[in-house]
């Protein structure tokens, strides 16, 4: 089961949403939910949910719009997660180029997260070349 990790769309104030408090961080995250949903968001292009994954801090540094041109060019990405420490991720992107269709594509990201009292954030991203 898959749980969508997102702030509510639209509609009417829920009381009991707007008025949560914050609660400690898990012991011990399991934080592949987090980056399979994150990643499916991504591979659908469902770019507003995938950013809205994005803790305010990052969100100052990388536009909705630079964002989507990070991942736009990846076409059929296989993402295998590693888990490095309780807020910490190797991802590993393996895909083709849409721009280019015979280049291969072979990236890990290192990711850090934060959680908000509710949920988890990706609070940044860096991408290098396997």
């Amino acid at each position: 089961m898959l749980a969508l990790l997102v702030p509510a769309c639209a509609g009417g104030s829920n009381s009991a949403t707007a008025s949560a408090s914050p609660r400690p961080a898990p012991t011990d995250p399991d934080l592949g939910s987090v980056m399979e949903n994150y990643y499916q968001q991504i591979e659908g292009e469902h770019w507003a949910f995938a950013y809205a994954m994005l803790s305010p801090r990052y969100k100052k540094r990388l536009s909705q719009d630079a964002f989507i041109d990070c991942y736009r060019s990846i076409v059929a990405p296989d993402v295998r997660v590693q888990q490095r420490t309780d807020r910490t991720l190797d991802v590993e992107i393996q895909g083709r180029d849409a721009n280019v269709p015979t280049k291969h594509i072979d990236e890990v990201e290192h990711v850090r997260v934060i959680w908000d009292g509710q949920q988890w954030l990706i609070d940044d991203v860096q991408r290098s070349a396997v």
